[in-house]
């Protein structure tokens, strides 16, 4: 399955029911101070992935328990280096979307790329240069966890 999500407030993800089926998922990507907010852990399946949008490493989120595995990637770094928004405020949709790629291999970098040419019409170069960067930071991270 791949889910694609419309963004949410802390406040709409709060008042999930985390039982339900909307709110269960294979995939969970959030920003780290929504994991102090909510039990998302409440509403990952078995098997799933939490992506934290992160600098510290995944055992920091070992408080959050069940059988999925979650990967961490500060993602505001390569959207800053690539020009996407500023240190306080960085745009991290296709970093992010570059580390998940990169983790899960659920599609080919090249489809991203291709998608990322053909949607996002301002910017394009740098938002292509931000997803690359964060793929290949995932994508050896991925490789050495691995080994």
């Amino acid at each position: 399955y791949v889910f694609f999500f419309k963004q949410k407030t802390a406040y709409e993800i709060y008042q999930c029911d985390w039982s339900s089926d909307v709110c269960s998922s294979d995939l969970i990507v959030m920003g780290e101070k929504l994991v102090h907010s909510i039990n998302v852990a409440a509403g990952i399946q078995r098997g799933g992935l939490i992506l934290i949008n992160s600098a510290k490493d995944p055992q920091a989120f070992d408080f959050l328990k069940g059988d999925f595995q979650i990967r961490t990637m500060d993602v505001n770094a390569p959207a800053v280096r690539n020009g996407l928004g500023s240190k306080t405020s960085p745009f991290i949709n296709t970093p992010i979307l570059g580390a998940l790629i990169g983790f899960t291999e659920l599609v080919g970098p090249e489809s991203i790329i291709e998608g990322i040419r053909k949607f996002i019409l301002t910017r394009t170069e740098k938002n292509i240069a931000a997803f690359k960067e964060a793929y290949l930071l995932a994508k050896s991270e991925a490789n050495r966890s691995r080994v």
